[in-house]
């Protein structure tokens, strides 16, 4: 049996969602003009899978992962492969790197200092998070005593 009752974002307590410029997965669905640069923190599939698709559309991305590759729970070797087929896209990857601090919010952008990057200057940026847990409504307790 599977059991695909779906996921929904996280909205850590550290990012101000409420700033139009921070965006989650679902969100980030919903907007009416293609940003000029993206960047998104967490290198998993959700996040890998925004970052093709912008830069396909035009949009300068960079994705900032706290761990040593992208897609941390697959094959070390597969992910290198793939994290170079993004960098020949013209993505920027950016691994064994965390946000440092939001230096300021704006309507359109959002400046971030990042640690750990080779080259740390404040990014100007919209801004997505990549990060969901499962979603555990009414549909997750009528399947899990299955």
């Amino acid at each position: 049996m599977i059991v695909a009752t779906g996921s929904e974002p996280l909205h850590p307590s550290f990012f101000d969602f409420s700033q139009p410029a921070v965006m989650d997965s679902t969100e980030l669905l919903t907007i009416e003009r293609i940003p000029s640069s993206l960047l998104i923190l967490g290198g998993g599939p959700i996040g890998c899978e925004f970052a093709c698709l912008f830069a396909e559309l035009g949009t300068a991305v960079t994705i900032v992962e706290l761990l040593p590759q992208l897609l941390p729970q697959e094959d070390a070797r597969a992910a290198k492969q793939f994290q170079s087929a993004l960098r020949k896209k013209g993505i920027e990857v950016l691994v064994k790197t965390r946000l440092e601090s939001v230096a300021e919010y704006r309507p359109d952008q959002v400046t971030v200092s990042l640690e750990g990057a080779a080259r740390s200057p404040p990014r100007r940026c919209w801004w997505q998070w990549d990060g969901s847990r499962i979603r555990r409504g009414s549909a997750w307790r009528q399947w899990v005593w299955l």
